[in-house]
């Protein structure tokens, strides 16, 4: 299924962060070691590691949702930031269009509901219900509602962790394609280097507990990306960089 490259208006640009020495502990426990870096406007970035090394952690607190024990975090031209999370987390009670209308009514902002679903390539299931769709189906109307009110930021949390591999191949490339044409940054947490060298322009690489940025890594690859990129012995040799300075 495909979506439409244009529908809906781009930003005039996406947000900058910068960490600096970010640092977070739970019960005591340090959960990431001071850690520093920078995204620039309309940058794809994705933080790379294994479990427990504070991708999500650190994700959550650029979004807001959690906070740091010290340093600081600042982030311009963030009036819209969306998050897509690892579940789709879908009302089951409203319809497909309904689930993407709802960051509209919750903030009052702006966006067209109707259009978010015509890029990702739903429109004929917007009066469907939850349990109607596929796996694949929902994650697309999750990154509909996070598109709908056209944030400078989006960021999501191994969106696509829990799918077929086919229908993952296939949410990456789109992904990908709406990057590209709406211009936002982007900041896309996996524990997958080959993910993470299909949809994003540059990985940091997180070490095991308590995480720190031990590499950061500029993936040289071309803008457009199709399924066949993956055949391509350059981005074998990137996969293959990545996994191999991953703990």
């Amino acid at each position: 299924m495909g979506y439409a490259i244009g529908t809906m208006a781009q930003s005039t640009r996406g947000t900058q962060l910068t960490l600096t020495n970010i640092a977070r502990s739970f019960n005591g426990r340090a959960a990431l070691s001071p850690l520093s870096f920078s995204v620039q406007p309309g940058e794809f970035i994705s933080l790379l590691g294994p479990s427990g090394s504070g991708k999500s952690t650190l994700l959550r607190m650029i979004a807001g949702l959690e906070t740091f024990d010290q340093g600081h975090l600042v982030a311009d031209n963030a009036d819209s930031r969306s998050f897509v999370f690892q579940d789709a987390a879908l009302l089951p009670w409203r319809t497909v269009l309904q689930n993407v209308s709802l960051p509209l009514e919750l903030s009052g902002a702006n966006g067209d509901p109707e259009q978010a679903l015509s890029l990702v390539g739903l429109s004929e299931a917007r009066d469907l219900f939850p349990n109607q769709l596929s796996g694949g189906m929902k994650m697309r109307v999750s990154v509909a509602r996070a598109l709908v009110s056209q944030p400078s930021l989006l960021l999501l949390d191994e969106p696509f962790a829990a799918l077929d591999e086919r229908t993952r191949y296939r949410l990456q490339e789109e992904l990908r394609c709406l990057w590209t044409s709406m211009g936002m940054t982007v900041v896309f947490v996996t524990h997958s280097a080959s993910e993470a060298v299909f949809v994003s322009d540059r990985a940091l690489v997180l070490s095991n507990w308590p995480g720190r940025v031990i590499e950061d890594h500029a993936i040289t690859l071309p803008r457009d990306r199709t399924h066949k990129l993956r055949a391509d012995p350059a981005f074998i040799r990137e996969v293959s960089y990545l996994s191999g300075v991953m703990p």
